[in-house]
Parts: C-alpha cells; sequence; structure tokens
C-alpha cells in the first residue's frame, strides 16, 4: 500500500507542476501517514474513546449536526433543544464523532489512505483547513437531502469526500491538458451541478435516508471542494499570468 500510494503521489506531482508546495517533498515516507492526516486521525480517534466512556449516543446528541437546525437562520446561531453546543458549531464538531467502531474503522482508514497521497500534493495546512471546510460542507449536504431533519447526524465521511475532490481536480485537471479537451471537463461539472440541483428540486423527500441520499449527501462535498479547488487553481494561474504581463 506504502509503495503503491508513492506511485501515485509521484504521479500527481509529475502532471501537476504548477502546485509549488508538491515540489520537493517526500510522499509517505514511512509507515505513518503525513502529519496532518496522523493528527486528525488521533483527534478523531481520541474522541471516539472519550465517546464509549462517557456516552457515545449523548456526544453525538449534544454535538453531532440536526440538518433541519442547519437550514434555518433563527436557530443556526442558538443552540438547538438537547444539545450542548452552538448549532454554527456543530458544522465542525460532527466530523470527529462516530457512531461505533463500524462507523469509525472504515472512516479512519479511508482518512488514512486518502491523506497519505492528498496531503504531500496539497500541503498540510491547506489540507488540514480543506478537511475541515468540506466538513461543513458535507453537513450543509445533508440538511439539503434531508431537510426535516430532527435526528442527529455525526462522522467525518463528508470531510473526507472533499479532500478526495480536493485532491484529485489538479491531478485530472491537468491530464486535460495533456491531451483530454478541457471543454470536457467543463461540461462535466457543468453537468454534475445541475444533476444535482435539478435532483434536489424534483425528488420527493423520503421519510427515512436511503441509499441515493447517502451518495448525494457525499458527492455534494467532492463536488464543492472539487470545484473549489479547480477555481482556485485558474485564479492563481491568471494571476501569474498577469504578474508576467505587467513585469
Amino acid at each position: 500500500m506504502i509503495h503503491r500510494c508513492r506511485e501515485i503521489v509521484s504521479i500527481m506531482q509529475t502532471q501537476d507542476p504548477e502546485s509549488s508546495e508538491s515540489h520537493g517533498r517526500r510522499a509517505c515516507p514511512s509507515m505513518l501517514p503525513p502529519a496532518g492526516t496522523l493528527i486528525l486521525c488521533l483527534l478523531t480517534a481520541a474522541t471516539f474513546i472519550a465517546q464509549t466512556m462517557t456516552g457515545t449516543e449523548r456526544w453525538i446528541q449534544a454535538a453531532g449536526i440536526v440538518p433541519a437546525c442547519l437550514l434555518r437562520i433563527s436557530s443556526f446561531l442558538g443552540i438547538a433543544d438537547a444539545q450542548g453546543v452552538p448549532v454554527w458549531l456543530t458544522l465542525f464538531t460532527h466530523i470527529f464523532l462516530h457512531g461505533g467502531w463500524w462507523h469509525l474503522l472504515p472512516n479512519m482508514t479511508d482518512l488514512w489512505v486518502f491523506g497519505a497521497i492528498a496531503e504531500p500534493v496539497m500541503g498540510t495546512r491547506r489540507f488540514v483547513l480543506g478537511y475541515i471546510a468540506s466538513g461543513g460542507a458535507g453537513a450543509f449536504a445533508i440538511a439539503l437531502v434531508l431537510p426535516h431533519s430532527l435526528k442527529p447526524v455525526a462522522g467525518a465521511s463528508g470531510a473526507i469526500s472533499g479532500i478526495l475532490g480536493a485532491s484529485l481536480a489538479p491531478h485530472l485537471s491537468g491530464r486535460a491538458r495533456h491531451g483530454v479537451p478541457a471543454g470536457l471537463l467543463v461540461v462535466l461539472e457543468g453537468a454534475s451541478v445541475l444533476a444535482v440541483v435539478a435532483w434536489l428540486v424534483l425528488r420527493t423527500i423520503p421519510a427515512q435516508p436511503d441509499l441515493t441520499c447517502s451518495i448525494v449527501y457525499h458527492f455534494i462535498p467532492f463536488l464543492s471542494a472539487w470545484l473549489s479547488m479547480r477555481i482556485w487553481t485558474g485564479l492563481a494561474k491568471w494571476g501569474r499570468r498577469a504578474r508576467g504581463f505587467l513585469a
């Protein structure tokens, strides 16, 4: 797995020469992931240990997201019933909470593997900030998909989906510059956004979340991070060109 990780990061760094943070970095120098990924894994594991010692459901109730509260301005800045922190803060606290070992282990495995790939490419600071921001985007995605739900939700999968999208965006857009029509990538991005919006508008909101709901609220943070990274790298490229033109 570690050797494969090194190969993937090496390919991504070669095909994305504009990512200055990736130059000179060693990918996966040991069995441990990079510092940011390791710290996030340890924080999540420590939080889960505290959950198991004092009551898993109590923590999720106190600091998990309540989808219906996120979409109401009147409740967003307050503290919902039976919660211990303001609703806006649950955007970030929920990513460190999990419902059980069956929930924690797959998420931490994904974070460990994808973090080892993404963090050397993105840089530690941008990786950690992107992870937390993606967790917030994932919370709003759940609220959009399940707008009437009062059941607290927790988990890191939305944040992991986001950092996966952020790390893949420069890699695949870099490949577009080397043969794949860039216009085709833009068309696929636009079609993805329209498909998600159309589904949210035209669907019938289910009483209980189903498989389609789960796919969509994981895809939204992935797509949001993907588009954010594409816009960021595009603006950075145009900024360099402008500075070169004015020099």
